[in-house]
């Protein structure tokens, strides 16, 4: 049986179960030449979005026991706004003529074709200071909500954008094989550069959305067509017109709206509520332990020493503003992998090179890829960890994460695969370069990594990827954080470590909340579950006058702390209420404490009050069925009393009739 306790004061418990009700704001604002009521129903738009959402815990396949409830609001931003946002868009923008890895063409390889990007004529605004702008300037249009996030859904065609006709074109000559023409398109960009090993990041031009710096998100549907997502995304101008939709008509209207919702959807379920992977754990100290195995030749180890590629600080900083209640420790250990023979063996083992023309056919790239079947590695590292980690614990007092990462040589990175289909998601380097599994985190880079600068062009010589960035990422699985890209791609347009497409040494605004807000819901449902246990002992305690203080204990000071994070919770100063809530589950197992320190009705005479209440319960259950039959049997006594009385008057009726009968066959006397 569940009970319902509310993020306000309030909190019912039954059986000790316990789930937490989340009230959130979704404030969505519309800015586009279609976005208005006449055509937006927004009655119909609502009816097509989630009303509540239960968290849950993927890889357990489990509830978080929080649930949202969704309260949603819908504005449609004057003409005005939109033209005073294109013109600062004007105000920013840059026009440059660059490769987009979503206007690819085929080019002949060794084997089959493999794709190369070409350049479109593009539109550029730094994303972050639209995200800035729009933050200064969304008060205009009801501001922020108290309690929730806002998704701003812009369609902002004015600006250069991809048409219908040029989009077809483009395809229809990169079927053909002809030279394409010329396209043109608007993006956002953000700008990152590798701290390890100094590479600036490409490709980071193409985003058609961003946030994450405050409770705000935006979205250019009219941006694009991205990479991130070749075609669940494509400009609104380009499908509507393939489509034929006609907004100003019934159907066209409903398509509109429909189309507009699953934007709202993946919004709320990637970011404003996502999911989380693991289970969030908590301690008052984490230990990230991270060992550092240099595969590489004396050669590669003497052009980039492995020191250079793992910041510890950055790491540690990243980790404390995640888990702003907790101390953080990040301890770094260098290692030769000629040291540890046993596992060098197994790497030899399980090495190959990838050579599929089957891959190459279906995703267009090379795959002459030298790999480490990351499989066996695993099982070996789980199975010896206390190598790598000598002393793991894992408890409120201290949290160890292990972190094992391994620099291999020339181009060489770990292998996962699905079946016999090989994943890459790496933007650049196509390879996956870490997995968090539930003991540890496996990360593989190359010495090519390292150097990758010196094989793009233009070069970037002498610098490229290090440990890092991959590691923050990494450790936010293990504390739970899930991809901003889990139920959609364009998630991954936020400023958080955990996205694939941006680059940060941080996380969002909505991971933080997401973790602190979890923390302070674990402790509160555990703190409940401590006081019901406690109330439901204090029946059987013999001391008055400390049953008394107990209750009033909960009544006064338990009840009133929850009143009072509550409240912090409601206003989303989720910080404050996780540290608050620490201070309730710890009042909680003092309260049980004490109750249980109470005496009570001794085993003997408990074990006859229940012997007792058995009695009388098979007592009350005989009573019961005696009352049962006695009713039938008085049912019965008054049918047949029925039925006499019926035969009688139906005895003396026919006895009358008789009589008559016969009088009247009787002669008449003369």
């Amino acid at each position: 049986m569940e009970a319902f306790s509310k993020a306000q004061p309030a909190a019912q418990i039954l059986d000790f179960n316990v789930v937490r009700i989340a009230p959130l704001t979704i404030r969505v604002i519309f800015v586009g030449p279609y976005f208005e009521p006449k055509i937006i129903d927004a009655a119909a738009l609502e009816s097509l979005l989630p009303k509540e959402k239960n968290g849950r815990i993927l890889m357990d396949e489990n509830t978080t026991g929080v649930m949202y409830k969704f309260d949603y609001e819908f504005i449609f931003a004057p003409s005005s706004f939109r033209t005073k946002l294109l013109k600062f868009l004007t105000s920013i923008e840059e026009r440059i003529e660059i490769e987009n890895p979503w206007f690819y063409t085929f080019e002949a390889g060794e084997e089959w074709f493999v794709t190369k990007p070409t350049k479109v004529t593009a539109a550029i605004y730094d994303a972050r200071k639209v995200e800035e702008w729009l933050m200064e300037n969304i008060s205009e249009l009801g501001g922020q909500p108290e309690n929730g996030y806002t998704i701003i859904i812009a369609d902002l065609r004015d600006l250069p954008s991809a048409t219908y006709n040029e989009i077809s074109a483009f395809l229809k000559a990169r079927t053909f094989g002809i030279t394409p023409p010329q396209v043109k398109a608007h993006y956002y960009k953000v700008n990152y550069v590798d701290f390890d090993r100094g590479y600036r990041l490409r490709y980071r031009e193409f985003a058609i959305g961003w946030g994450g710096s405050s409770r705000f998100w935006f979205i250019d549907l009219s941006a694009g067509p991205t990479f991130v997502s070749m075609w669940y995304d494509l400009p609104i101008q380009v499908v509507m017109e393939d489509q034929s939709i006609n907004p100003f008509t019934s159907n066209g209207a409903m398509w509109l709206t429909e189309y507009l919702a699953d934007y709202i959807w993946e919004f709320i379920y990637n970011l404003a509520a996502p999911d989380f992977v693991y289970d969030p754990p908590w301690s008052m100290r984490f230990t990230i332990k991270i060992s550092v195995i240099d595969c590489r030749s004396e050669i590669e180890r003497a052009a980039v020493p492995i020191e250079g590629t793992v910041n510890s600080t950055l790491i540690e900083e990243a980790i404390r503003e995640l888990l702003p209640l907790s101390e953080v420790d990040v301890e770094v250990a260098f290692l030769n992998i000629s040291g540890l023979p046993e596992l060098n063996a197994l790497i030899q083992k399980y090495s190959g090179v990838l050579k599929s023309w089957i891959h190459e056919y279906l995703f267009l790239s090379p795959t002459n890829l030298p790999y480490v079947d990351a499989q066996p590695i695993y099982e070996y590292i789980k199975g010896n960890l206390n190598l790598f980690t000598p002393r793991i614990v894992r408890n409120e007092s201290e949290y160890v994460i292990p972190i094992v990462a391994f620099a291999f040589s020339q181009d060489k990175h770990f292998m996962f695969k699905y079946k016999w289909l090989i994943a890459g998601v790496n933007p650049e380097t196509r390879m996956i370069w870490g997995f968090s599994f539930r003991e540890f985190a496996l990360i593989g880079l190359s010495h090519r990594d390292f150097l990758y600068g010196d094989y793009v062009e233009p070069k970037q010589e002498g610098k490229g990827f290090g440990f890092s960035q991959a590691i923050i990422h990494e450790i936010g699985h293990m504390l739970g954080l899930s991809h901003p890209h889990t139920y959609g791609d364009l998630g991954d347009f936020v400023c958080s470590a955990m996205s694939y497409f941006s680059y940060e040494y941080g996380f969002s605004v909505f991971d933080k909340d997401a973790l602190a807000r979890m923390h302070a819901d674990k402790l509160l449902i555990k703190a409940y579950k401590e006081v019901s246990k406690a109330k439901s002992e204090l029946s059987l305690k013999l001391d008055p006058e400390g049953v008394s203080a107990i209750e009033n204990l909960i009544i006064n000071e338990f009840n009133g702390l929850l009143a009072k994070i509550d409240d912090e919770y409601s206003r989303m100063n989720y910080v404050e209420a996780w540290r608050m809530a620490l201070n309730a589950y710890d009042m909680a197992r003092k309260i049980l404490e004490k109750t249980e320190s109470l005496p009570s009705i001794p085993r003997e005479i408990l074990r006859e009050l229940e012997e007792k209440d058995l009695e009388i319960k098979l007592l009350n259950e005989r009573c019961l069925e005696l009352e049962a039959k006695y009713e039938t049997l008085l049912s019965e006594l008054s049918l047949s009393r029925g039925l006499i009385i019926a035969l009688s008057i139906i005895v003396v009726s026919l006895t009358i009739v008789t009589l008559l009968l016969r009088r009247r066959a009787a002669p008449m006397p003369k």
